[in-house]
């Protein structure tokens, strides 16, 4: 077979800032580069070759190995995380019902709270116009406490700059109700899983949290009431192992409590009822627990307008749970990306809601639980496409990943305007535009592409040319799934190859005049870019046998 005179990818790959990866020229056995550039005004993320989410900076093109160890390049579409806390599940932002948040114990460090044992006095501590505020030498069983007594809210005891805002941190404390309620943090930010009333025994209160209001602690009453404290400890503490390289110890542990109900992590409201696509998904590693779901409700049911989905941890196979839309992609070290797509509208929650379920049956996500089970989560993300694109890590607010772009220009020495052959492995995603090209061009008049025509599902293959244009269009499945095509053109001599099979429709045609093919881009002329991944990519000067392009295309 003849050798191609461009030769992209087929694993060898490497990236530069602001050029086109790994266009090589293949002359006598030796490779280098072709210079070509490359546009994406943001950071973005990918698969690396050890399974793990990895990013790069601006205008840096990306090898995704996520479905192949060889790579291939990744092409997306502009998409915004509307989750503007993507990581930090322990922050007030993420509503717990009948769960909690932990980080990793192994990893608390230094001790933030000034004389949290109240051994001899208060010293660090601000009275909050408490009715009584004193250091008790015993209580109950405990020696060296704090004593309060409130006739009104948001009154007690509380220490300045103990956190940083963003951090995490574990709170641990003994806490003794003889009156009323009592919570811990601000009132609009406040710490655990509510307000603590159990009177007449010591409770030991131990939550991972994440502070977004101040740097001050507060421990306060609800409304009037009485307490005492002991051993109040506030610790920075990281998370576990998570599948990003670029946050090492970034995932979270939710943890289902002993009550009976719904065990989750859930924000209200956080797609519009416009009649739009979203999709929601999470990166999550089996702990103890094994059913999840993750529904458009907080509180979530099988019945009625609410839409769940089910998925089993031990079974990815088996996950057809709930309706359509759901997604799966396994990384490394146990990490799985589930994600699920609707539309959105007004006749149900458009909430958003990861949790932990019995899995006895679909949407029976209400059980009692053991107080212990969990699962590793990380990496919320909700956007308005009709699939998940890659990772988009926000902390505060959303964050925009501009489209990739992809051009070479002046490599007309290696494209034969007058016959040839264009073979491309690729894969496209699920896509609402048209005209996805990959183009072999001088101008718009000028121009021999492979287009994905997503508003029918089909593959076109075309000339535009002034002596006369020439169209194969083949219905093929591209979404999510690998193909081989080449594209043979030449005076009377085209032909459209997919997967081993000849599946050429007009094969009669002009051809273009010498030098009239110079540039290679990843977009149509209506500026609707190429979308979805590209394992590999190469050019020939001439037009291809048959059998040459049958064993080419052959998977």
């Amino acid at each position: 077979m003849a050798i191609p005179s461009l030769n992209i990818g087929g694993g060898k790959w490497a990236t530069k800032k602001d050029k086109l990866l790994a266009y090589k020229q293949n002359i006598g056995g030796r490779y280098f580069a072709i210079n070509g550039d490359t546009s994406r005004n943001s950071t973005a993320t990918f698969t690396n070759q050890n399974g793990l989410i990895d990013s790069v900076g601006n205008n840096v093109a990306r090898v995704d190995f996520q479905d192949d160890v060889k790579g291939s390049l990744l092409l997306e579409p502009q998409s915004t995380n509307l989750i503007t806390q993507s990581e930090s599940f322990a922050n007030s932002y993420w509503i717990k019902s009948g769960a909690s948040i932990e980080g990793d114990p192994s990893t608390v460090g230094a001790e933030e709270v000034v004389n949290g044992d109240f051994a001899t006095d208060l010293t660090g501590w601000i009275d909050s116009t408490a009715d009584t505020f004193e250091q008790v030498s015993s209580w109950q069983g405990e020696s060296g406490l704090i004593h309060v007594v409130t006739s009104a809210a948001n009154r007690g005891a509380r220490q300045t700059s103990v956190y940083t805002l963003g951090v995490d941190y574990l709170f641990t404390a003994k806490l003794w109700i003889v009156s009323g309620s009592v919570y811990f943090g601000k009132n609009s930010d406040k710490i655990g899983l509510g307000d603590y009333s159990t009177t007449g025994e010591w409770i030991d209160v131990s939550v991972y949290f994440n502070p977004s209001e101040d740097d001050t602690l507060r421990i306060y009453t609800v409304g009037s009431g009485e307490f005492y404290l002991d051993n109040v400890s506030v610790k920075e503490v990281q998370g576990f192992a998570s599948p990003s390289l670029d946050s090492p110890t970034g995932a979270f542990k939710l943890v289902e409590d002993t009550s009976t109900g719904h065990h989750s992590v859930y924000l209200i409201d956080k797609s519009p009822s416009d009649s739009n696509i979203y999709t929601r998904s999470f990166y999550v590693k089996k702990d103890n627990s094994r059913y999840l779901f993750i529904s458009a409700r907080h509180i979530p049911t099988s019945s009625g307008t609410t839409w769940i989905y089910d998925f089993d941890i031990n079974d990815w196979a088996n996950t057809a749970s709930g309706g359509s839309g759901q997604s799966i992609e396994v990384l490394q070290n146990g990490w799985i990306r589930l994600s699920v797509s609707h539309i959105s509208n007004s006749n149900f929650n458009n909430d958003f809601s990861l949790g932990i379920s019995s899995g006895a049956a679909v949407g029976d996500a209400s059980y009692t639980g053991d107080g212990t089970s969990g699962v590793y989560i990380f990496g919320a993300q909700l956007e308005a496409l009709p699939y998940a694109t890659s990772y988009i890590p926000t902390s505060g607010s959303a964050v925009t990943r501009v489209k990739d772009g992809a051009t070479i220009t002046g490599f007309s020495n290696y494209i034969n305007s007058e016959e040839g052959a264009l073979f491309v492995e690729l894969k496209t995603f699920s896509e609402l535009g048209t005209y996805r090209q990959i183009a072999l061009s001088f101008d718009n008049s000028y121009r021999i592409y492979i287009s994905k025509r997503a508003n029918n599902g089909k593959l076109e293959f075309r000339t535009n040319n002034p002596l006369g244009d020439t169209n194969n269009s083949i219905t093929v499945n591209t979404t999510n799934n690998y193909v081989k095509v080449a594209y043979r053109w030449g005076l009377n001599n085209f032909g459209v190859f997919i997967d081993g099979v000849d599946v050429t429709i007009n094969n009669l045609g002009n051809t273009f005049e010498s030098g009239k093919l110079n540039k290679l881009e990843f977009t149509s002329i209506f500026s609707q870019d190429f979308i979805g991944d590209i394992k590999q990519l190469q050019v020939y000067k001439e037009a291809l046998t048959d059998s040459e392009l049958i064993t080419l295309t052959t998977i």
